[in-house]
């Protein structure tokens, strides 16, 4: 991964990570997690931030290869982007599914 704008804050809606230590002075150390939760369950200003934190580079990364990503904003990323949807993991289905019915 490149490396992020360390000029800028992240300033993230604190409630996305109600089940880890996240404040505003903390350190990210794990971009994919912060990048996904905020996919997963950000609004738009959440969105924005990690737009202006992250390069195009690591966020198309991340973007690839989550499984955790909503198909619908899979879907967004991918116009937004100029992505093939066949190059994203959370919108193509594993080829062996564990459960058939």
């Amino acid at each position: 991964m490149t490396k992020t704008n360390q000029n800028l804050s992240l300033d993230i809606d604190q409630k996305l990570f109600w089940d880890v230590e996240y404040g505003p002075n903390t350190k990210v150390t794990n971009p994919e997690f912060v990048i996904e939760r905020v996919l997963q369950r950000g609004e738009v200003g959440d969105f924005k931030a990690i737009l202006n934190y992250y390069s195009k580079a690591e966020l198309v990364a991340v973007i690839k290869k989550s499984r955790r990503i909503p198909r619908r904003v899979a879907i967004f990323l991918a116009i937004f982007y100029k992505i093939s949807p066949q190059n994203l993991c959370s919108i193509t289905q594993s080829p062996n599914p564990l459960w058939k019915f």
